[in-house]
């Protein structure tokens, strides 16, 4: 199972990734070339373990973690909807703020 660190490395992530929230849960918004790098390691349903899979260290868990990193990489941010919502209170035009 690849590290964090690892998987990482094989998108090309070259920020510091303890300095990176992750997405928790995996309900989210997303740009689909946000995770261009993640589609490119050719991941197959092979590569994970049979359920029931453990609390944490998997492959799965790995992936989670790293959708914020793919998506820094590629050169986009995530934040919390608490932070999209304050932005449209305080505009006329919120359906400019996301774009």
């Amino acid at each position: 199972m690849p590290h964090i660190t690892e998987l990482a490395d094989k998108i090309g992530y070259q920020g510091n990734i303890n300095q990176q929230s992750f997405v928790g849960g995996t309900m989210f918004y997303a740009r689909a070339n946000a995770f261009d790098s993640l589609l490119k390691l050719n991941i197959k349903d092979t590569d994970f373990k049979e359920e029931p899979i453990p609390m944490d260290g998997t492959l799965a868990h790995v992936i989670e973690r790293t959708f914020g990193l793919a998506a820094n990489k590629e050169g986009l941010e995530t934040v919390d909807t608490k932070f999209i919502k304050s932005l449209n209170k305080q505009s006329d035009n919120s359906h400019e703020l996301i774009k």
